[in-house]
């Protein structure tokens, strides 16, 4: 830890403990310094249980003080705040204010992680805890990948708003904790061939090896998680492209608009040097026209290269190949009783999906995370009455890129057997039911690689369209009419 050309403030009250700190502080954490760290701490910790076991034998324990009446007295039985014996913890409260954070967490010794934030504020009083900063910047490898504006994060003890959502749900008990989280933006950009579930894959692999290092058995059941509340305001992921490949396209287009531009100027001239001969006729010189069109070759030359340098001047050049956007997005979930515990997730496992078989012996769950959801969203919508789809082999190589970059994001199977195919594929990892029912559904079956072509087409329309998408099974119900649309 080091924090350069800074003062470290801290303060201790009788009420409230202020951690200040007005300049850049950076900090450092790899497996290795953690090992280093925890066997010195347990050396120490072991040199102080014998220290204060030889110190024991020779003492003897002393009795409590006691008034006048008999009575203790009124400090007995508080517990104060280790180290400073006049600070209770009841009431006591803890605030820290950073101006500048960057943590860098060591995966591998090629992998890393680098988190920055800017004028953190942390207030903890009592069982409520508030976190704020206008930006938070979490770099992979020296790529930026998530960008959180403006965060304010709430741990309380009782949301009133979150009564509301439980009195939908009439299994759920009225009352829990709950981690409110609300931020203003939310941007997620990967690298071009940038392969994220490599460093994704280590760092678990640290996490599990930090869980096994410090988690002591348990014998009590795990405690009730909180309720979650995550509210943005704007929200983009984003897939970015190769930037040779923009730029080529780029460079294309302009060089197709500047070819109908040549032309145009090419055009004009020749209508000049033909208005040119029909005044001078025969005394017009050849060479003269010759130098017309060769300064206009010039020209057209020198008129490309300056669109070429001002060409992302006005405009900025496209990044992304893939882009999802939302606005006003709001995810509630809600923990209860009846959803925690391994037996409880197996049952509401069996119970959202009764047709595909369970494994005879069991099932263990690594991971195993069941809420009751609540979704809203503003700008995200769908008019059910009409649903469009629009499909054809011009599309098919933007999806394949897509395709490859959602592999990078995901760790490749160690199953060496043939990748299953979606159906399949979707049976295992889809499960329960959904259901549409739509007034009017068109799906448009492009027949060439123009993306923009509207008239050679198969069109497919549903009417009265009810569909159900089971485990394992599709269901269409409704009026079929299927138009093959042409050119002629």
């Amino acid at each position: 830890m080091r924090y350069p050309n800074s003062a470290l403030g801290v303060s201790i009250y009788l009420s409230c403990l202020q951690v200040q700190c007005g300049k850049e502080l950076l900090l450092h954490w790899s497996p290795w310094d953690h090992m280093y760290l925890y066997q010195h701490t347990l050396s120490t910790l072991q040199c102080k249980d014998l220290l204060l076991t030889t110190l024991a034998k020779g003492t003897q324990p002393l009795e409590p003080a006691r008034t006048d009446s008999g009575a203790c007295s009124p400090t007995q039985g508080q517990t104060p705040v280790a180290g400073s014996p006049g600070i209770y913890r009841k009431g006591f409260q803890i605030t820290v204010d950073l101006k500048s954070v960057k943590l860098r967490a060591t995966v591998t010794k090629d992998n890393y992680f680098l988190f920055t934030a800017q004028n953190i504020w942390l207030s903890q009083h009592e069982g409520s805890l508030q976190l704020r900063s206008p930006e938070v910047i979490v770099n992979a490898d020296g790529h930026n990948i998530f960008l959180f504006k403006d965060i304010d994060a709430q741990r309380l003890p009782e949301l009133e708003d979150m009564l509301l959502h439980r009195s939908h749900f009439n299994t759920l008990t009225e009352r829990n904790r709950a981690w409110v989280l609300a931020l203003n933006s939310v941007s997620m950009e990967f690298p071009h061939r940038y392969d994220l579930s490599c460093i994704i894959d280590e760092a678990i692999g640290v996490q599990k090896w930090l869980k096994g290092l410090h988690r002591s058995p348990r014998t009590e059941p795990e405690p009730l998680p909180p309720d979650l509340v995550f509210r943005v305001k704007q929200f983009s992921f984003a897939f970015l492209d190769d930037v040779f490949e923009v730029k080529l396209r780029d460079n294309y287009e302009l060089m197709k608009d500047e070819s109908k531009e040549s032309a145009k100027r090419l055009r004009l001239l020749d209508e000049k040097v033909t208005a040119l001969r029909k005044q001078h006729g025969e005394l017009l010189p050849a060479r003269k026209i010759e130098e017309l069109y060769s300064s206009l070759e010039k020209k057209n030359i020198e008129i490309y290269i300056q669109r070429s340098h001002r060409l992302y001047s006005n405009t900025p050049m496209r990044k992304s190949l893939l882009t999802w956007t939302m606005s006003d997005l709001e995810i509630v979930a809600l923990a209860d009783e009846s959803l925690h515990g391994p037996d409880k997730v197996l049952e509401n496992m069996k119970d959202i999906d009764s047709i595909s078989p369970f494994p005879s012996e069991g099932l263990s769950l690594v991971i195993q995370w069941c809420r009751m959801m609540k979704c809203s969203l503003k700008t995200f919508y769908a008019d059910i009455q009409l649903y469009t789809i629009v499909w054809g082999p011009c599309w098919d190589p933007a999806w394949t890129l897509v395709g490859q970059y959602v592999d990078l994001l995901t760790k490749a199977s160690v199953d060496p057997s043939v990748p299953l195919p979606w159906w399949d594929k979707s049976r295992l990892l889809l499960h329960g039911h959904f259901s549409m029912d739509i007034e009017q559904a068109n799906l448009h079956q492009l027949a060439t690689e123009d993306p923009y072509n509207t008239t050679e087409n198969m069109h497919w329309e549903w009417n009265r369209l009810k569909f159900a998408w089971n485990p394992g099974q599709f269901i269409f119900k409704g009026d079929l009419d299927v138009n093959v649309r042409t050119a002629s």
